[in-house]
């Protein structure tokens, strides 16, 4: 076999590289339905096959069969159908049986465990840790620092997982980890002979094993990631592995991100890592900038200009977001968190068409239903009108509303007197109105975990040196690495300015103007 390994630094258009060498395979006789390609989140893949039936224009998405994620190829190579695989209501069944909530879940589609916080989500987020690492639930907990384990007890955690089995073996689902377990004995996949797995550092010992299974007849294996942007170890990557990866090297060695000043910065973070990959690469031409800011105050109008410039504000613990997003609320700035606007497209519906319809412009019954679905019966409403008639005109006029629909309020009140809209999101938007700004279209600020926006970029990046104690004490006592590669992404989102937002936390990343 063909070993080849590219690694690709921020912005260095790996994407774009690995299409390149799927094009030359192309012109060399490879059919489509020879290759695989294989990532490690659905984003990514979904994103490498988009941009290859854009590029190759002649096939379509059923030639590329095998480009997915690597629990998607194993649901695939399974002949596994959703009704095999555990749902939300079988791990709530769980819960019940054990006595430990759980509000999170395993999403088929990434393969990790969303967000929960009860005592079942703890334990169902290590059992799948202790998989990953192809450990018993005992090998595992017996890992665990005394930091990582103060909030739940080895008899219960085990008990939960022998349960957790008893349940999969009498109802015969199978989970996650199931999958890729299971999928290892499958052995090769029949026809491909040339195989890509992109964003390599993360994938757990566990999917090492799998891909390496799976892979093993091709008669070359691209492999494309990033060490220093192994930011999951804490949910099972195995950053070591590709750390040792044989074979050629080939590193993509022009950012096209990121500007001098960003770069310089950038590269004082990763030189801290004791084990990594030396790259020889380097920036754009452009010089960019880097500064300390107390508080986005500081910014001003800078951060809503409209300009269309992008911004990321990103913080190292989701809690540590909301002193900002505060602030952006206050400022009726509109933004987003993890990509969901803060503005609630019902709620911006219902209030356009209700200011409409009172200042006697025609809307349609639907923008008409929308706001009287944030009317109270009874007293706003005549009984009986919650649900407008469909017999009602297609287009309606306040009066016809009045007179035909029902309606009991006063023409005159303003929407933020009238609409049923939680306090908190009528100030908000009115501070929007306020100060000028759309309330339509995607807002041009994001607020966002780092490890939630990985991959992602912005012209602008508000970073916080702020961490929780807990990673704080990780990140001093039991592996600084790790910490170091996760301020080195978000650092390295930024396309044109890094602001480095110093808080007044006790635990800080101690970035250079400290």
């Amino acid at each position: 076999m063909n070993q080849t390994l590219f690694l690709g630094p921020p912005g260095t258009g790996k994407t774009t590289r690995l299409l390149s060498e799927v094009d030359a395979l192309f012109k060399q006789g490879y059919s489509a339905r020879e290759i695989a390609f294989v990532s490690f989140t659905k984003k990514a893949a979904n994103e490498a096959k988009d941009r290859a039936l854009e590029k190759f224009p002649h096939l379509v998405a059923k030639d590329f069969e095998y480009w997915s994620t690597l629990h998607s190829l194993c649901f695939k190579r399974l002949h596994l159908g959703k009704q095999d695989v555990m749902q939300r209501e079988n791990w709530l069944e769980i819960a019940d049986m054990t006595g430990s909530p759980m509000r999170g879940y395993y999403n088929v589609d990434d393969g990790f465990l969303a967000a929960g916080t009860e005592e079942g989500d703890r334990f169902l987020f290590h059992y799948g840790l202790a998989h990953a690492r192809g450990m018993s639930p005992a090998q595992h907990y017996a890992s665990l620092s005394n930091e990582e384990t103060w909030n739940f007890e080895e008899k219960k955690f085990l008990y939960f997982c022998a349960t957790m089995e008893k349940y999969k073996r009498s109802t015969g689902l199978v989970d996650f980890n199931d999958m890729l377990e299971h999928a290892v004995s499958t052995g090769p996949v029949p026809g491909i002979k040339v195989a890509f797995i992109d964003e390599a550092q993360d994938l757990s010992l566990r999917q090492w094993e799998v891909a390496r299974s799976m892979f093993s007849n091709v008669e070359r294996l691209m492999i494309a990631g990033d060490d220093d942007q192994s930011i999951f170890e804490w949910s099972g990557a195995d950053v070591q592995t590709f750390l040792k990866l044989g074979g050629d090297a080939i590193v993509l060695d022009r950012s096209f991100r990121l500007p001098r000043k960003i770069f310089d910065f950038a590269n004082r973070i990763v030189s801290r890592i004791g084990n990594r990959i030396s790259k020889d690469w380097r920036p754009d031409d452009r010089e960019g900038s880097v500064r300390s800011i107390r508080s986005l105050k500081e910014l001003g109008d800078q951060i809503v200009q409209d300009d269309g410039k992008t911004w990321l504000i990103l913080a190292r613990n989701r809690y540590l977001l909301n002193e900002q997003v505060e602030f952006l609320r206050g400022a009726g700035v509109p933004y987003a968190e993890k990509g969901k606007s803060a503005i609630d497209t019902k709620d911006l519906r219902a209030i356009q068409a209700y200011e409409a319809a009172r200042r006697n412009r025609p809307i349609n019954l639907s923008d008409a239903q929308a706001f009287y679905n944030l009317l109270l019966g009874g007293k706003q409403i005549k009984r009986g009108f919650k649900q407008l008639p469909e017999s009602l005109p297609e287009v309606l006029e306040w009066d016809t509303l009045v007179n035909a629909g029902g309606l009991l309020v006063d023409k005159k009140a303003p929407w933020f007197d009238v609409l049923r809209i939680p306090h908190e999101r009528k100030s908000y938007y009115r501070a929007i109105r306020r100060h000028g700004y759309s309330t339509t279209g995607t807002p041009k600020v994001n607020c966002s975990t780092i490890h939630s926006v990985k991959g992602g970029e912005a012209d602008n990046v508000v970073l916080l040196d702020a961490m929780a104690r807990r990673t704080y004490k990780e990140f001093t006592e039991l592996n600084a690495d790790a910490e170091h590669r996760v301020q080195y992404v978000g650092a390295t989102r930024a396309r044109e300015n890094l602001f480095i937002l110093q808080t007044n936390e006790p635990s800080y990343y101690p970035h250079s103007f400290r």
